[in-house]
């Protein structure tokens, strides 16, 4: 299940990817939640209700203009990231570390009070 946070007429959703790869807003499914911490604090609730709206109903959001936000705009807590984990990563490490046998893992944290949207790309 891939999740979104999306804006679209000025208004955030959350959103889930619908069988077309657009994002379906949750509201359009009949499923409220406030943002995405939300969402993640009712994930066990709430999955299963996701999958069978998605399944079962088409949503009307056709059209819709929308750019996708970073997936938590304002995080409740710091963020956990995964280092050195793509080839572009690997290379500009190697000097440093050799990542290219893949047996170390970098984790690090991030002090975040509003998250930057990946791109800032615009949607039709």
């Amino acid at each position: 299940m891939r999740l979104y946070t999306i804006e679209s007429e000025n208004k955030q959703y959350v959103a889930v990817e619908g069988k077309d790869g657009r994002p379906v807003t949750l509201d359009s499914l009949g499923i409220i939640v406030k943002d995405m911490n939300e969402l993640i604090r009712r994930f066990d609730e709430i999955s299963l209700l996701i999958v069978g709206r998605l399944e079962n109903e088409t949503p009307k959001e056709k059209g819709r203009e929308y750019r996708i936000k970073a997936p938590i705009p304002v995080p409740v807590q710091d963020i956990i990231c995964l280092g050195v984990n793509y080839r572009s990563h690997i290379e500009e490490t190697v000097d440093v570390l050799d990542f290219t046998k893949k047996t170390d893992t970098v984790y690090f944290s991030k002090r975040v009070n509003k998250a930057n949207d990946p791109e800032g790309i615009h949607y039709h």
